[in-house]
């Protein structure tokens, strides 16, 4: 009786089986061009300068067993002094002379970056360890932003029960109730399936840049359980809002991305922005308490660091964005009874 949503929910994981696996292709020959012509050290900017005909590099082994590589640039002015303490572990000191020649520095994995003028020049510490990220916040983070995007792939359902398909769907032999929940569940499936799938997707990129450094911790558990119920959440707002209708819902699916991730950002617009716009927090923030994005920890417009400033606990998000769900699929399966063919 649910079949044909099987097939959706399949055709769905297929496709992002192939985006994932092209995403993953692109990564291999990236990596490839990277290991002929990338770095030799994490930092892009120190491989780049080891392979400078005027550089002099120096390599050792220090006493306690890391290895030290020192590299010498009279034409730029830049002495480096990188230590590799093993597992990913890096700590690089960088003296620049001149003011010309900007150092452009990328740093792979957990790294962090200061600089300071000295004079002309500058002084440049940068340590790496990728010996254990210790999280797989970012990885359960972007596997549950794909997950938000089957969501709505798969939202819709009713809506194309409507076109066309409703006098099949009711000469069924269960109730239009049963069948909208065991639709609704068949999609759930799909939803956390693409989860799965992208969280080791995102596992096998990391493994192809980093290594096999993975670690995951209580919280990320429970980020995972919040970004699945997102999912399933904004699913569910939806399919509420498109369940009574027979065309067009597409245009709903497509501009409720947008509406539903600036909510959030507007509800905490600041006291002391114009008049126009603590009108449109005032109408924002009561919109954010019912919106999946705001409980979500997903977005590709909020600042991560002020979405962190006014988040709740996942202790809250996850009892809320159940209830989210529930109620939402409520009204969609209410509003679907009520079609007539």
């Amino acid at each position: 009786m649910t079949y044909v949503e099987w097939l959706r929910v399949g055709t769905t994981l297929k496709r992002t089986a192939i985006t994932l696996g092209i995403i993953f292709l692109i990564a291999v020959a990236a990596r490839i061009w990277l290991s002929v012509y990338g770095p030799v050290d994490a930092m892009s900017y120190v491989g780049m300068l080891q392979r400078d005909p005027a550089s002099h590099v120096t390599t050792t082994t220090l006493p306690d067993g890391s290895r030290q590589t020192i590299v010498d640039n009279p034409a730029q002015g830049v002495h480096v002094v990188a230590v590799d303490l093993g597992k990913g572990h890096e700590i690089v000191h960088i003296t620049n002379s001149k003011a010309t020649g900007r150092q452009h520095i990328a740093v792979f994995g957990n790294g962090d970056v200061n600089t300071t003028r000295n004079g002309t020049g500058s002084e440049t510490t940068i340590e790496t360890d990728n010996a254990d990220t210790g999280s797989s916040a970012l990885e359960f983070g972007i596997a549950g932003f794909v997950a938000l995007i089957a969501g709505m792939i798969l939202a819709g359902c009713f809506s194309r029960e409507n076109d066309g398909h409703l006098e099949i769907a009711m000469t069924k032999p269960v109730s239009r109730t049963t069948l909208a929940i065991q639709t609704m569940l068949v999609d759930c499936v799909g939803i956390v399936a693409v989860w799965v799938m992208s969280a080791i997707a995102m596992y096998a990129l990391q493994a192809l840049f980093l290594g096999f450094h993975f670690g995951v911790t209580g919280r990320d558990w429970l980020l995972a359980v919040v970004v699945v119920l997102g999912a399933i959440a904004w699913y569910a707002l939806l399919c509420c809002s498109t369940a009574s209708l027979k065309r067009n819902y597409g245009i709903i699916l497509g501009t409720a991305w947008i509406v539903g991730q600036l909510i959030p950002v507007v509800s905490q617009i600041d006291d002391n922005a114009p008049q126009l716009f603590l009108l449109l927090r005032t109408i924002a923030r009561p919109l954010s308490w019912i919106d999946p994005f705001t409980y979500a920890r997903i977005s590709i417009v909020m600042p991560s660091a002020a979405h962190a400033m006014h988040a709740p606990p996942y202790q809250v998000d996850i009892p809320v964005l159940v209830a989210l769900s529930l109620v939402y699929a409520a009204c969609a399966i209410v509003q679907w009874r009520r079609v007539e063919a």
